[in-house]
């Protein structure tokens, strides 16, 4: 008998040894495939880009450039698109040089962010238009809606205090808006955060439901896109370019801005990383 309850019991050490030995691994894995779902580890932007665009021909004389800021996650850093040039943020870009503007586009983003992750980012960019697409994430990690609405206005205090006569265009979620978390709460409900915040500090919300919920604006999976083969979640090119209308419908650039002594010589320039901007 002794004997067999010695094999038995090597066994359960063994099992438990096995088990033990698993979890580290899964565990480890999860976080990997999800670096931001630490706020501890405060990852840096995968897209820190500036650009600045020399204005076509007509320019308005006596302008400086209309200084762009997008903060966000992986719409905002392109996802979907199939190159960056086709990435909503460029896409206003773009538009805005096309109708005669110098432009300095700056994109803070990382896909997979949270809002809180975004506050602890170096935001103090100044600019004339700043674009907040801050929801998607929260909504899907089940964030409590008190937090998220806490730290939301936070961000939005924190540009606005950057740049105090900014237009400050508020998104909302890139999700169906009543879909339900496992917490109970609807994107329509963090939809409803964001605008909130952004009424307070005098910006203007823009509702994404509408473009998300257009099959035209979602594949097909696999696609090419410059950050990989495409999912069906993220906005293709259309979506991309029906972001991009939805944005510049919401600004008003009639103001005459004077130009600065930094804004002399602008020249067309590449897709340049900014390490700096993020710590």
């Amino acid at each position: 008998m002794r004997p067999a309850r010695t094999i038995i019991s090597l066994l359960l050490l063994l099992a438990v040894a096995g088990a033990c030995g698993s979890g580290p691994t899964r565990t480890a894995a999860a976080r990997l495939a999800h670096p931001a779902s630490s706020r501890a580890s405060h990852p840096r932007p995968v897209s820190v880009v500036s650009q600045r665009l020399a204005p076509s021909a007509g320019a308005p004389a006596g302008q400086g450039p209309v200084r762009l800021l997008f903060v966000g996650a992986s719409v905002t850093s392109g996802s979907g698109a199939s190159t960056p040039a086709h990435a909503y943020p460029e896409v206003v870009a773009a538009q805005l040089q096309a109708a005669g503007h110098a432009v300095e586009l700056h994109v803070i983003a990382r896909g997979g962010i949270t809002v809180a992750t975004a506050d602890s980012w170096d935001l103090a960019v100044p600019a004339d238009v700043v674009v907040v697409q801050l929801a998607t994430n929260d909504f899907n990690r089940d964030e409590p809606l008190a937090a998220f609405s806490a730290t939301y206005n936070d961000v939005v205090r924190r540009v606005r205090a950057a740049s105090p006569r900014a237009q400050l265009i508020c998104t909302g979620g890139w999700n169906d808006p009543s879909n339900v978390n496992l917490i109970g709460v609807s994107v329509a409900d963090y939809d409803a955060a964001a605008w909130s915040a952004c009424t307070i500090e005098g910006g203007r919300y823009v509702d994404l439901s509408e473009i998300y919920l257009d099959p035209r604006n979602h594949g097909p999976v696999g696609r090419p896109t410059f950050q990989g083969p495409g999912d069906h979640f993220h906005p293709n090119d259309r979506g991309h370019e029906e972001l991009a209308a939805r944005v510049l419908a919401s600004q008003d650039l009639s103001y005459a801005r004077a130009p600065e002594a930094s804004d002399e010589g602008v020249v067309a320039a590449p897709r340049v990383a900014e390490q700096a901007l993020v710590s």
